[in-house]
């Protein structure tokens, strides 16, 4: 519907894409919208372009990394919008038309929020409220149904599974079931027992179920990808396999072997299975906690990613880690090549948009980062290269951190993907099971929303009916 990289002028003196400005209208005509866009299409400009537009009271809630580098920062361009972050901290809101806080400052805030007259709520990262036990969806939904207005805005809305997307379309209107009414209606659960207990272990969908819930998403979301609308270079995924030296292989096969014994004996795969997922992704990276205290076992990994940076030379390069022990020992090693580097995680995330800059702004060349702190919202798009140290098994974090360095205003280099992935005795490990994982759930997560975007197409979504 509109032409890759092709800008059109906005009356806020800020220049917009061509698809931003499709947003824009629609969120003219729809006041309770879902915009199921990849990271990178620019969501936060788009929406703070139909804000001017409408100019009501407007709470954003956002992730607390991307407060004030994605959003503080793209408000300065729509200098009539009064934009405050609110932290969770304080008393009193300042005057402001838009409230931008992370969720904890929500929760601890609600009763502020509340009183503040919000006529609009957006929420930014909508798969927050995936989960429709956890207390923040339900403050969520309650502060929904309060607002005249409500946007969503997600490049992984449904990381999981289908029934992630209930409380996101319960927030704009476009379902009134409750939770397991609505998983019932567009699929049906695999259940299994243990320990007496029957649990739901996942949920699938027949042809018909899928075919109803994308009619349903079409009619009041619209996903997007950025190859329909940016002209990107490509991205380029490069394996390299790691063996572990003698002492990590021997701690992985001993865990291992507990793990197994464990599964064997009727132990719960959540209660056995989880702690040991985690050790054994550990000791790939070259060093465990035991009682409390880390534990190295040797550097194979550290090894591969020196002898890869040799590679690089001068080239930037972002590093992406899961373990506090991983970055200290990736500082450490930064330091002893004379590589100058910075590294975002939970202690500098309140620091994650000046580090991001000062990365840009070349004062630096490897920069460590964490999935969770940093995987969202800020732009690291000087380096065309990024290497997984380690991975967890989260399609949402895998997909988020790729993105940072595949955005609009990237070089013409390709974006490359280095993936550590340690072998045992020549077997593989829980490294590629990870990114087995991460890549299987891409790929049921693109069919729902790919089949959408053949719906939209079919039938243009401004025409919709608001369910």
């Amino acid at each position: 519907p509109f032409p890759r990289g092709v800008r059109g002028v906005d009356r806020a003196a800020m220049i917009l894409f061509a698809h931003q400005e499709r947003f824009r209208r629609i969120a003219k005509e729809r006041s309770r919208f879902a915009w199921y866009a990849e990271p990178g299409c620019g969501k936060t400009i788009g929406m703070l372009a139909a804000i001017a537009d409408h100019p009501i009271r407007t709470l954003v809630l956002a992730p607390k990394s991307i407060l004030e580098s994605a959003w503080g920062g793209d408000a300065k361009h729509f200098p009539a919008l009064r934009v405050a972050v609110v932290r969770s901290g304080g008393r009193g809101l300042p005057d402001a038309d838009v409230y931008v806080a992370n969720y904890d400052a929500f929760k601890r805030r609600l009763k502020e929020f509340q009183a503040a007259g919000i006529k609009r709520l957006v929420v930014d990262e909508s798969s927050k409220i995936r989960n429709p036990s956890a207390q923040i969806t339900k403050a969520v939904l309650a502060f929904a149904r309060s607002c005249e207005s409500v946007y969503l805005l997600s490049g992984t809305p449904a990381p999981n599974e289908y029934p992630e997307y209930w409380a996101q379309l319960a927030a704009i209107g476009a379902t009134n079931l409750p939770y397991f009414s609505f998983a019932h209606r567009f699929g049906y659960p695999i259940k299994r027992q243990a320990k007496g207990r029957t649990f739901v272990e996942r949920w699938c969908q027949t042809e018909p179920q899928a075919k109803a819930l994308q009619d349903l998403l079409a009619s009041c979301s619209w996903p997007l990808r950025k190859a329909e609308c940016l002209d990107l270079p490509p991205q380029l995924d490069r394996i390299i396999e790691v063996p572990l030296s003698a002492p990590e292989a021997a701690a992985y096969e001993s865990v291992r072997d507990q793990l197994r014994i464990a599964l064997e004996s009727g132990e719960s795969v959540q209660v056995a299975g989880g702690a040991a997922l985690m050790k054994l992704r550990q000791i790939t990276g070259g060093s465990v906690r035991v009682e409390g205290e880390a534990t190295g076992l040797g550097s194979s990994k550290l090894d591969a990613l020196s002898e890869y940076l040799d590679e690089l030379g001068r080239e930037p390069c972002v590093v992406w880690f899961q373990f506090r022990d991983e970055r200290r020992r990736l500082a450490a090693l930064m330091d002893e090549r004379g590589d100058e580097c910075r590294w975002i995680d939970g202690e500098t995330s309140f620091m994650a948009g000046k580090i991001a800059d000062d990365f840009q702004a070349g004062k630096f060349t490897r920069l460590l980062c964490h999935p969770q702190a940093a995987g969202h919202g800020i732009t690291l798009h000087r380096a065309s290269h990024a290497v997984y140290y380690s991975l967890d098994f989260s399609f949402e974090n895998y997909v988020q951190s790729r993105d940072r360095i595949h955005r609009a205003g990237m070089s013409d280099v390709p974006a490359t993907y280095t993936h550590l992935l340690a072998t045992v005795g020549g077997e593989k490990s829980v490294d590629h099971s990870a990114l087995k994982t991460c890549r299987a759930k891409q790929k049921a997560s693109d069919a729902i929303l790919d089949a959408v975007r053949e719906v939209c197409r079919a039938e243009p979504i401004e025409q919709g009916a608001q369910q």
